[in-house]
């Protein structure tokens, strides 16, 4: 909504959480990068590869190419090196703020089981090791 109001005017930049096929072959070419480095879309390999590389989430525009709605990349490393942190128990247990959760679910239309549905989300975390991926 805020895009349509005032297109062009935000840098949004998304984190590397790995690609969605072809990672290892991919991630092989990020190899060399600094870390962290912030990479633009535009003018880069990045922004030629297939939309269909990217996680896709919930109200984000359609697009051909890139990362949808993104104009830069955050490299903070491979996939298999990203961490996880134990969500505190006064997190789950904050009922506004589950409420909240919820609501926003809703709103983007996230389906039933979807990653925005906080019982979804707190049960990966439940489930999920110190590392996100693993090698």
């Amino acid at each position: 909504m805020y895009e349509q109001e005032f297109p062009g005017v935000t840098y949004t930049v998304a984190p590397h959480f790995g690609f969605q096929k072809d990672n290892k072959k991919l991630e092989k070419r990020m190899a060399g990068w600094p870390v962290p480095s912030v990479v633009p879309f535009a003018g880069t390999w990045l922004g030629q590869l297939d939309a269909s590389y990217f996680e896709s989430r919930p109200g984000q525009p359609p697009a051909a190419n890139g990362y949808p709605g993104a104009d830069a990349y955050l490299y903070t490393g491979p996939r298999a090196l990203i961490l996880r942190q134990q969500i505190a128990a006064s997190t789950v247990l904050d009922t506004k703020y589950i409420t909240e959760l919820r609501r926003r679910a809703t709103a983007v239309a996230d389906p039933p089981g979807g990653l925005m549905h906080p019982e979804t989300f707190f049960r990966r975390e439940l489930e999920s090791g110190a590392l996100e991926f693993g090698t």
